[in-house]
């Protein structure tokens, strides 16, 4: 058995949360993770691995204190809205 390691219960649940799943849902459907939460077990580096690639987030995220502050890169799709507009007005124009 590997070594088990302390995480931050906070951490768990925003990762559940920001994979979009239902945290209860999935602490139902891994109770494993339930355990973690509750600090009734701790994860071992292999579950950990397991679970961050399940929530689709860095591995490293596990270990912060606190979740990182995630901003969306919004001018870009204002760009692409903005030619997309343009180019169905000119279709539009030329037809």
């Amino acid at each position: 058995m590997g070594a088990e390691i302390n995480i931050n219960p906070t951490m768990l649940t925003w990762a559940i949360a920001r994979a979009g799943y239902i945290v209860d849902d999935f602490l139902e459907k891994f109770p494993n993770v339930k355990k973690w939460i509750e600090q009734i077990k701790s994860p071992t580096v292999k579950q950990l691995e397991e679970f961050a690639r399940r929530v689709h987030i860095p591995f490293g995220y596990l270990f912060l204190q606190e979740p990182p502050k995630e901003q969306i890169p919004f001018p870009f799709l204002e760009q692409v809205t903005i030619k997309l507009i343009r180019l169905v007005l000119m279709y539009m124009i030329l037809y």
